[in-house]
């Protein structure tokens, strides 16, 4: 079953999928997300706007946050006395 998209404000279905764009770069980034990490912690943001109301829906990449809070939750603990 294929169920048509509709705006979580006004119920339209007139949904155009875009991109939010600013002279850098726009992320999400998780407050729990590990700084310096072999992968970038930036999440890239996928947007739809609603054409009948204007109302914009922000959407992340779930499976890639969940594992930038995995690998900081991990980090090591320094032993006592070496800090």
């Amino acid at each position: 079953m294929n169920e048509e998209k509709k705006c979580l404000r006004c119920g339209g279905i007139n949904l155009e999928p875009g991109s939010i764009q600013s002279s850098g770069r726009v992320c999400f980034r998780p407050k729990k997300a590990k700084f310096l990490s072999p992968r970038s912690a930036d999440v890239w943001v996928k947007a739809n706007i609603c054409i009948d109301c204007g109302h914009m829906e922000f959407v992340g990449d779930a499976k890639k946050t969940k594992l930038l809070i995995k690998a900081s939750s991990r980090q090591a603990v320094c032993p006592a006395g070496l800090s």
